[in-house]
């Protein structure tokens, strides 16, 4: 087969790269494609740090207009244009597009399309403009964006050749919503490579320093993205924990990854500045606990965030907030510990996981072989499988 991978996400964007292993494996024969911005760094590393014998052409593309994205003419039409004299030159069986827009593009050239939406842009722009921030612009933008997704979402429903989420619960909104019968699920867990790949990456001198500085025999805690520091949006929103860790300060402390620069932000939170994806892993296995302790939200039966399965990779325990049904499907006690109201209850969970560090570091190893074992995006080549039978 001769297939696209089409993306506007801004490489390196993991769900993005590790599909296309994915599509490498399952497409040995043929020929794989990948066009989008920036540089599929992390996928490039795993090729060379293990030595794989998998191959795909790269075709940058830098510029992806916002108007474009909102389909604006003239704008729209000469994006769709550039789009067209790449995809006229390869001739895919397919393209297999990376959330909506890059469906819609190539659906209006009349390709066969396969529909990857692991963010469900309508529902999520629907809830920003109802429960987000009080600036009345960007809750306004906001509506826009849901309204003009949510109508392409209707045409390229019935009409794609299958759709590929990471969540049951955005399985069934596709079902119900369409009555279709080509929608497939795969979590967004890491692929064996990536996780293989990160243990030849060392953890950085610098913020090794800073975890040594802070550490001090306390219960390290760890939350990769945003979510901690405002501006936050509503469904990632974990501003409360400043309250909670600074009375705590003699037994615990957040670091945050990802952060703009590396610095003390609160008492006993501190930024470790972004990390390269492939280094979260080593830099997490430092840590006791992973955060994903969000303040519960209606989104959150659509999230499936990659960060909680980095954490048990990495053997943390995860505090999970209840409302992440789908992530509680594959992460339960003892290896998680589920939150129904995060803000009163956070605080007496994290004095009692204090209190039992050492066991929490001595079952690391439990963790990471049940995550090595079950939790691993490989295991769902067949459904890129299934998908290529209907071609």
């Amino acid at each position: 087969l001769n297939i696209v991978v089409l993306t506007d996400s801004s490489l390196p964007d993991m769900r993005v790269e590790k599909n296309l292993l994915l599509h490498m494996e399952a497409n040995r024969e043929g020929n794989i494609y990948l066009i989008g911005r920036g540089r599929p760094a992390v996928l490039n590393d795993i090729i060379k740090y293990l030595n794989l014998p998998l191959s795909y052409k790269f075709i940058s593309l830098e510029s992806w207009p916002s108007y474009a994205r909102l389909g604006v003419r003239p704008f729209y039409d000469w994006f769709k244009k550039k789009i067209g004299k790449i995809l006229n030159k390869i001739k895919p069986d397919f393209v297999y597009a990376h959330n909506i827009f890059a469906a819609k593009i190539a659906y209006d050239l009349g390709y066969p399309v396969v529909l990857d939406d692991h963010e469900l842009f309508p529902v999520r722009y629907r809830y920003i403009a109802e429960r987000g921030t009080k600036k009345n612009l960007y809750r306004f933008r906001a509506r826009v964006k849901a309204y003009i997704w949510y109508k392409w979402e209707q045409e390229l429903a019935n009409n794609v050749l299958a759709i590929v989420t990471v969540n049951n619960y955005i399985k069934r909104y596709y079902v119900e919503r369409y009555n279709l019968k080509n929608v497939f699920v795969i979590p967004n867990f890491p692929h064996s490579y990536e996780v293989k790949t990160s243990e030849l990456y060392p953890i950085p001198i610098d913020v090794k320093q800073i975890i040594d500085k802070y550490r001090n025999n306390k219960l390290l805690l760890g939350y990769i993205g945003p979510g901690v520091l405002p501006p936050v949006v509503p469904y990632r929103n974990l501003t409360f924990i400043k309250d909670i860790i600074k009375p705590l300060s003699d037994k615990m402390i957040l670091f945050l990854l990802g952060t703009k620069r590396k610095a003390a932000y609160y008492d006993s939170i501190i930024g470790l500045g972004y990390v390269y994806h492939l280094q979260l892993y080593r830099i997490m296995q430092e840590m006791h606990i992973g955060l994903c302790s969000w303040t519960p939200h209606p989104f959150h039966i659509f999230s499936n965030p990659n960060k909680v399965f980095i954490y048990i990779h990495a053997g943390l325990i995860s505090l999970l907030t209840s409302s992440l049904k789908e992530v509680i499907r594959f992460l339960k006690p003892p290896h998680a510990i589920i939150i129904d109201d995060p803000i009163s209850e956070l605080k007496d969970i994290l004095i009692d996981l204090y209190r039992n560090k050492d066991d929490i570091e001595n079952t690391r190893d439990e963790r990471k072989a049940y995550a090595a074992e079950n939790l691993v995006f490989d295991k769902f080549i067949d459904v890129l499988q299934n998908i290529y039978s209907r071609i």
